[in-house]
Parts: C-alpha cells; sequence; structure tokens
C-alpha cells in the first residue's frame, strides 16, 4: 500500500467537511480545491469523508431464553433443572443490578447504551477564526467543533451524540451511518455549542443501532452515566477568558 505525504501543510478534518459541504466563502474554497489538485494526500482524506459505510442485513441474534433452551437438550432432568435456576439468577441480574428502576434499565436497553471505557474514547477538535486546535476545554459561539472516535479496530460502531447542560439534552449531528473503528476516526460533521454553562458532550456508542428516541426520554444523569463524555466550558468563565 502507497503512503502519500502532504505536499504543503495538511488540511484539516474540519476544512475538509466545510469544502465537502459547500461551506467555504469563494476564495478559501478555491485555495482548497487547488490543494486537493496538488496534494494526494489531502485528496485521500477528503475521499474518506466522502466514504458511507453499508452493511449487509444481519441475522436477529437469538434471544438469551432460546440459548438456554438449546444448552437444556440431551441433559438429565436434574442438570436442567440447575442451568434454568442459574440462568434465571443471572438474567434477574441483569435486568435490575442492585434493584435499580426497571424503566432505567429498560429505556438504556433501547437506545443502545453499550460499549463504554476503555473500549471508546472521544476528542474533540476546535475551530475559531481559522486555528484548528486539539483537546480544547472552552467554546465561543463561532466556534466549529469535530469529534475525533477512538475504538477497537475490529468493530463497527454505530453512534448518536448528545450535547447535556444541566438537564437539558440536545443531539447537534444527524443521524448517520455507522462507522468503521480505529484510532482518531472523525464523525460525520461538525456542530457548534450555544450555551450560557459547562456542557458534556458525550458520545453514545454500541454494537447495535442506537435509538435517538429512547435516548431522549432518558434524564441527563442516565444518559451521561452509560456513554463516553468529555466537559468543554463557556470561554467567558476561563480565567484567561480565551484560551
Amino acid at each position: 500500500m502507497s503512503v502519500h505525504l502532504c505536499t504543503g501543510e495538511p488540511l484539516s478534518w474540519l476544512r475538509l467537511e466545510r469544502y465537502r459541504l459547500g461551506e467555504l466563502s469563494g476564495p478559501e474554497r478555491d485555495a482548497v480545491a487547488a490543494h486537493l489538485d496538488a496534494c494526494p494526500a489531502c485528496a485521500a482524506c477528503l475521499a474518506m469523508a466522502n466514504q458511507k459505510i453499508t452493511l449487509a442485513p444481519l441475522p436477529e441474534p437469538p434471544s438469551l431464553v432460546s440459548r438456554i433452551r438449546r444448552g437444556l437438550v440431551g441433559q438429565s432432568p436434574a442438570g436442567a433443572g440447575l442451568r434454568v435456576a442459574f440462568a434465571l439468577a443471572a438474567l434477574a441480574l441483569l435486568v435490575l443490578p442492585g434493584g435499580k428502576s426497571k424503566q432505567g434499565a429498560r429505556l438504556a436497553s433501547r437506545a443502545g447504551l453499550g460499549i463504554k471505557g476503555g473500549d471508546l474514547t472521544i476528542a474533540l477538535v476546535r475551530e475559531r477564526n481559522g486555528i484548528v486546535e486539539h483537546g480544547a476545554s472552552t467554546f465561543a459561539p463561532e466556534d466549529r467543533w469535530k469529534v475525533l472516535v477512538t475504538c477497537p479496530t475490529e468493530q463497527v460502531l454505530f453512534w448518536d451524540l448528545a450535547v447535556v447542560e444541566d438537564e437539558h439534552v440536545t443531539f447537534p449531528l444527524l443521524p448517520s451511518s455507522p462507522i468503521a473503528c480505529g484510532n482518531h476516526v472523525p464523525l460525520p460533521g461538525a456542530f457548534r455549542l450555544a450555551a450560557d454553562r459547562l456542557v458534556e458532550v458525550c458520545l453514545v456508542g454500541n454494537g447495535d443501532p442506537v435509538d435517538r428516541g429512547a435516548l431522549s426520554t432518558m434524564d441527563a444523569k442516565s444518559l451521561t452515566s452509560g456513554a463516553t463524555c468529555t466537559t468543554v466550558q463557556p470561554a467567558q468563565q476561563d480565567p484567561g477568558h480565551l484560551p
């Protein structure tokens, strides 16, 4: 596989995204187009941004109960009884961990809260006045943000992005295709943050489709506890005003 090096200063993902969506002004658009014509590396990045992942329909996985039943075939009645007892006890723990509410467990399951912790990390990229910064912690209304996802390379990630301000939850990106996991894979689209207090940007990731309708009915605490989140605050609350 050939590896291309940029012929000049590499174009940022945010700038490529804006070019792809036709959001750049005339002179800036022409400059990006000229760079892409001369730079195979950045042209390859644009081609990646234009790709859409399509997946063949997957068969419906067997339910836990059906798997238990298949495991009992050919066993003695006593052994089968013991296995049923253990399986039902495990199922009760999965459905009602620590005696918490059934409704919260059902919503989390429907929404697709699954992969988190060390298996899934996110990084924010901010563009402010043409300057791109990774890991920025403050936002202003004119800033544009991109999310980079790191997850196990053998997985395909279904996802949704939520912005949580106190108890208010919004979804800044349009629903999109799943992504093939890797290191710092950009989510499609960019967004702005319009708030006057600290917010959490949360990625809900799972191996199955994420139900935004179910997410929108969850309280903020339940959503953030099952997602991978990072916190940013308004620039005016930062002691240095702008970082």
